[in-house]
């Protein structure tokens, strides 16, 4: 992935969050939100429930590297200046990050993640992230391993190697009898939703594409819920749009 595609796929997570954000509370100053008073959703845990990727991104940064200098060589032993950092990332927890904390001061806002994680050191490093910002994890959180991403990053571009791990095979209960998928209760998604549904790092999320990510859109708007997507960077380089 170019820096240029890269920047664009963060800052979109970014805006995506930065729009919710400014949704929501212009919604809390009417004194109103997606579902009304009869709405089942309206004793809802959380305003908004984000279904979609988490990795634990593993930062090699050098202040050195380009395309003459890369950063790994293969065979060889690359010594860079910066500290290697493990920290939470992917999409859908970027985005929960951005609204948890934006709306760490009421008490009635709260931001569910729904995904999959392991019960492994990757998975840790995602837990204290979520405990410590405010966001609650739910979806599958002992499954055998955590997606990890290594960002390879450089003055004028950076590169990725990913391992999807269940982000690969994360589906909706719905939509999926595979027994390979690791599966969220998209019921109970839509029934613990009082405001907003966003769909995050969908490219990453393969058995999200398509007919899955309609249907459990389509049910939020049903139910008086609001919804977005934030498509994230195709690895493929095809980038298209699957619903």
């Amino acid at each position: 992935m170019s820096r240029t595609a890269a920047a664009a796929a963060a800052a979109a997570a970014a805006a995506a969050a930065v729009v919710l954000v400014l949704y929501l509370k212009q919604q809390q100053r009417r004194g109103g939100g997606g579902a009304d008073e009869e709405s089942p959703a309206s004793t809802a845990s959380a305003d908004v429930s984000i279904l979609g990727d988490i990795f634990c991104d593993i930062m090699v940064a050098s202040s050195e590297a380009d395309c003459n200098n890369p950063p790994l060589i293969w065979g060889g032993d690359v010594v860079v200046d910066e500290p290697i950092q493990a920290m939470a990332g992917g999409s859908g927890l970027n985005t929960a990050t951005h609204l948890a904390c934006a709306f760490r001061s009421s008490a009635n806002s709260t931001t569910n993640l729904w995904s999959a994680i392991g019960r492994d050191a990757w998975g840790g490093i995602i837990r204290r992230h979520a405990s410590r910002c405010g966001v609650r994890l739910r979806g599958v959180l002992d499954a055998p391993s955590t997606g990890v991403c290594v960002v390879f990053s450089g003055p004028s571009d950076r590169g990725f190697v990913t391992h999807r791990g269940p982000i690969a095979d994360l589906a909706l209960a719905s939509c999926s009898d595979d027994e390979k998928a690791v599966l969220v209760d998209d019921g109970e998604l839509l029934r613990t939703t009082a405001r907003h549904v966003h769909v995050a790092g969908y490219y990453n999320c393969p058995r999200l594409w398509g007919g899955p990510t309609a249907s459990v859109l389509k049910a939020a708007r049903a139910r008086g819920l609001t919804t977005s997507l934030n498509a994230q960077y195709d690895a493929s380089g095809q980038c298209k749009l699957l619903i």
